[in-house]
């Protein structure tokens, strides 16, 4: 049987979050990074010790362990960054919001970094934006297609259509 779990962490998009627990000044990929490092050693250890510039703690044990033993572990996040954090400590990449041709260009990123590194590519997969309906006509009255068109347009790292902004037949035609 295989894993019954598979865990998706992202640095967060949302400076009011961090702002909110006052963390706002700490190394968001650090923390993550952090949390990776710990859940292996948890899940697969008893009595551990650790301690980090984000973290510090005695004698944790968790029980059960998972099945396995060891959870696989997601970078989730769109940018090229979150690809490159995948391949270097991470089981998965999961993008949201990611256009065919930004997917393309991330994962054969993806692909020759992990060449270089040695290492099998992590595992891809996307969150899809979703409206379920009846109908598709119906699904697609609550998909805010002007935001979604104002995101991709914007989006700082995305690989632009040839025509240089993503337009409505591009989003329908995904939806």
């Amino acid at each position: 049987m295989g894993p019954r779990l598979i865990l998706g962490f992202g640095a967060g998009t949302f400076d009011h979050e961090f702002d909110a627990i006052q963390w706002g000044d700490r190394d968001r990929v650090e923390l993550v990074r952090s949390n990776a490092h710990i859940l292996e050693r948890v899940f697969t250890e008893n009595s551990v010790d650790y301690s980090d510039d984000n973290f510090t703690f005695t004698d944790v044990t968790i029980e059960p362990k998972p099945v396995g033993g060891r959870v696989p572990f997601w970078y989730c996040g769109a940018t090229p960054r979150s690809a490159r954090l995948a391949v270097e400590f991470c089981d998965g990449w999961m993008p949201g919001r990611i256009s065919m041709a930004t997917l393309e260009k991330r994962v054969l990123t993806m692909q020759e970094l992990s060449a270089a590194a040695g290492r099998q590519t992590p595992t891809v997969a996307v969150i899809p934006p979703t409206s379920i309906e009846r109908t598709r006509e119906e699904a697609l009255e609550h998909v805010n297609v002007p935001g979604l068109l104002a995101w991709a347009n914007k989006a700082k790292f995305a690989v632009k259509p040839p025509s240089g902004h993503s337009r409505p037949s591009t989003i329908s035609a995904v939806s």
